[in-house]
């Protein structure tokens, strides 16, 4: 038998079977913990090796595997490319077509193949689009500690059985932009919300660009960027345990209240770990695997595969569960992120085609908007209808819109660009207490002292609003913009 030397084992079959994973990790490193991604190398790693273990006498038949490999991981992500492409020139590709071409093209490459012993150049090109990943990837580590601020332990608790919610609209436009930028009247909206006895905060602006920011703020009632030290980090590890071990639940907690966590398909708030109840769509794969899962060609099959979902699907998920949880007969708070309309399409309403005339991003995004306000508006009548006690409610998206911003918007933002992501929606239900007098204004960080100041007898300071923006590839070089996004 042939001894086959090191130089020629398959090490390209493990190469190309970790690269997508590692690639995708390294261009989202910023916004995931590497936990997340730890299972789905350790388990290709080892599938890969025992196939390039089984292969490595049969080098003809390890190319072939390789590029069998590249089809799987890469042959649906292209045709998005292609179809993103041609779709505006009304030119959309048929996605069977597509796969059919794509097979006869990889039949035609491995006949090409089949007879050559390409090995060692496989070995060499896998080998080095590892390595350019690798090298692509650098990340700087930080602390941050959280400072403690004194609660009352007073027992004297004024409508302490009241449920809350809290649900938040991802990426939701304030009203005036909606209007100015976008041409949409939100009246309707805002109408229902303000016969409900909603507090509508007109002038609302974020405190945070950035989701993983804001919501570590709100839920912690306190300005986060205070004790950074390195400002080039891009790593997310302690504002995700601020997410997590938050101040609000552990206050509540004490206070006999149920943590329900919505499964939101995103990072900290996928799964809490400080929450009693996590109602998830899906628990047999993460965020990072089912995204991962969603850019290869079981993409096509992705009906007929139970452990894939989509954003929508999370989204239905989470708003039918709102509709029902009133009915858990336990006093509880409530976390609802909702990753809409989070500046895509995803509520777009089956009755609405798209076709190549029609296609409009801008319409398409309006259309989100209104199925969002449809979809709210049914699930805050089914929780005012349901609750035995009139619940505390707050409806507020964590920052405003990011749609259609490019790489030099979020580089060397606008006034309009800075007002348009900045200036957020909030709505405020406070059962019995009348907010008109007591705030023109409200940022996110201070919705959780107002809430206890009222109904749990605190006298927490009610902190200046101001709004820090920065971007994902410096998300801690904070610029303080209140100024420019204030309404006057």
């Amino acid at each position: 038998m042939k001894k086959i030397s090191s130089l020629n084992f398959p090490f390209h079959i493990i190469f190309f079977s970790i690269q997508p994973i590692l690639f995708l990790y390294v261009k989202n490193a910023n916004q995931l913990n590497f936990e997340q991604v730890a299972k789905p190398i350790i388990l290709t790693f080892i599938i890969s090796s025992f196939i390039a273990i089984i292969c490595k006498s049969k080098l003809n038949f390890t190319s072939i595997t390789s590029l069998c490999i590249f089809f799987f991981y890469y042959q649906y992500l292209i045709y998005l490319k292609l179809n993103a492409f041609f779709t505006p020139l009304k030119f959309p590709i048929n996605p069977f077509l597509f796969f059919i071409c794509s097979l006869l093209l990889l039949f035609l490459l491995i006949r090409t193949i089949y007879n050559k012993n390409v090995n060692s150049y496989f070995n060499i090109y896998s080998f080095f689009i590892l390595i350019s990943t690798v090298f692509y990837f650098d990340t700087f580590k930080k602390s941050i500690s959280n400072k403690s601020e004194t609660i009352s332990s007073s027992n004297n608790l004024r409508n302490s059985n009241k449920d809350i919610y809290y649900i938040i609209l991802d990426g939701y436009p304030n009203s005036t932009t909606l209007k100015t930028e976008y041409g949409f009247d939100n009246h309707l909206f805002i109408n229902y919300l303000k016969n409900k006895k909603f507090y509508l905060v007109h002038n609302s602006i974020s405190n945070y660009s950035l989701t993983f920011l804001s919501l570590a703020s709100s839920l912690n009632w306190d300005y986060v960027n205070r004790e950074i030290d390195d400002v080039k980090s891009i790593d997310r590890t302690t504002f995700y345990s601020l997410i997590q071990q938050n101040k609000t639940f552990n206050y509540l907690n004490k206070k006999g209240y149920t943590f329900i966590n919505l499964c939101s398909g995103w990072g900290p708030t996928q799964f809490m770990k400080s929450a009693d109840i996590n109602i998830s769509l899906n628990n047999k794969v993460n965020e990072f695997t089912n995204i991962l899962l969603n850019t290869t060609i079981l993409a096509y099959m992705k009906s007929y595969i139970p452990v894939l979902y989509t954003n929508t699907e999370v989204i239905d998920h989470s708003f039918s569960t709102l509709c029902k949880i009133s009915l858990i007969n336990k006093k509880k708070f409530v976390l609802a992120h909702i990753l809409c309309p989070h500046d895509n399409f995803e509520l777009v309403e089956p009755n609405d085609v798209i076709t190549p005339s029609t296609f409009s991003r801008k319409a398409l995004y309006i259309k989100t908007i209104d199925s969002l306000n449809k979809k709210v508006i049914a699930t805050l009548n089914s929780i005012l209808n349901q609750s035995k006690e009139k619940p505390i409610i707050i409806v507020q998206s964590d920052h405003g819109t990011s749609f259609g911003f490019n790489e030099a918007d979020w580089a060397n933002p606008t006034d309009k660009v800075l007002k348009d992501r900045m200036r957020n929606f909030s709505a405020i239900y406070f059962p019995d207490i009348d907010l008109a007098d007591s705030l023109m204004t409200i940022s996110p960080v201070n919705n959780f002292r107002l809430l206890l100041n009222n109904y749990f007898d605190e006298k927490l300071p009610i902190l200046k609003d101001t709004s820090y923006f920065s971007n994902y590839i410096a998300p801690y070089k904070f610029k303080n913009v209140t100024e420019i996004v204030k309404f006057n």
